[in-house]
């Protein structure tokens, strides 16, 4: 019994590295640096080919399309997803698959349920919402800017949700698991940090802080079967879904990206009761439904060992 205890601590995605917590830190000060620096001096060369002074941010979207200012807003996380996969190799001195999970290969089939099953989800409830509130909601696709829209959603989008799992899920998980504190502690640090990540939000201040409440409770969710599956690719999967629902589907003029998408939220700013539903049910019967299809074990000793 006690062998196969210790096994399981071993096989474990946020404890299984050689590397040192120099290493790690190093690589997380390397990518953030890229992410803000050379992320947004390239965003920048690219508006001062139309802006010579900037003055407000809605003074630079107007010499845009939609869609272009988009693309600008994700250049950064592009950057910071290719230093992720050079600073691997590196400093790391490991495949990017380390940074991923434990298996051998990317689980497409891990991603894809993840994403499948939370974006089903979120137009099922859409739907119904919709069919209730009207009034709450408008068409907004733009014709062959929506189409433009659909190629960025699929082609760079998984990369700047990648960018944020595999810094956070990833890199920063693997150094907290240098340290000797329970699985659920780390768990809970990771969260707020990577709440605090979306601090400058629009949403943050739009709802105020009962978003960086979601955004924390959003991070215990991904980090928790992040932590018990061994690997990201359900994390990655889910929060590419729920990015692809508020960049393609469902736009408002609150959020921190707005785009060309297929409908846009007309009401005012509120912390919805489907927010809550979110967390409190829509979460655990996740984490239900994952436990029950890939079998997790070892509750105990990954959470509070």
């Amino acid at each position: 019994m006690e062998s196969n205890q210790q096994q399981a601590k071993e096989a474990n995605f946020l404890r299984s590295n050689q590397q040192t917590a120099r290493s790690f830190v190093a690589t997380l000060f390397l990518v953030l640096g890229g992410f803000i620096v050379l992320g947004n001096m390239v965003a920048g060369l690219i508006i001062s080919t139309r802006v010579q002074k900037i003055e407000t941010m809605e003074g630079v979207r107007d010499q845009f399309s939609t869609n272009e200012f988009f693309v600008i807003n994700l250049v950064p996380f592009v950057i910071g997803f290719l230093m992720l996969v050079w600073s691997s190799k590196v400093l790391l001195r490991e495949r990017f698959q380390f940074l991923i999970s434990i298996r051998p290969q990317f689980s497409m089939k891990r991603f894809l349920f993840g994403m499948s099953t939370w974006l089903g989800l979120s137009l099922i409830l859409f739907g119904i919402d919709y069919l209730r509130f009207p009034g709450m909601y408008e068409w907004n696709a733009n014709g062959q800017e929506t189409l433009i829209l659909l190629g960025i959603t699929l082609f760079i989008v998984p990369l700047q949700t990648g960018f944020e799992e595999l810094l956070f899920r990833g890199v920063l998980f693997k150094l907290l698991g240098k340290s000797r504190l329970p699985g659920l502690v780390l768990v809970l640090i990771n969260a707020i940090l990577f709440a605090s990540l979306h601090l400058a939000n629009p949403e943050v201040q739009a709802l105020g802080w009962i978003a960086i409440v979601y955004y924390v409770f959003s991070g215990v969710f991904l980090a928790l079967i992040t932590l018990m599956d061994d690997g990201l690719e359900l994390s990655w999967g889910f929060h590419f879904a729920n990015n692809v629902f508020g960049v393609f589907f469902l736009t408002n003029d609150w959020q921190a990206f707005q785009t060309d998408a297929l409908f846009k939220d007309i009401s005012q700013p509120d912390f919805s009761w489907s927010m809550l539903i979110n967390l409190f049910v829509w979460y655990p019967l996740f984490i239900l439904l994952f436990a029950k299809i890939y079998k997790w074990k070892h509750w105990k000793q990954r959470l509070l060992a």
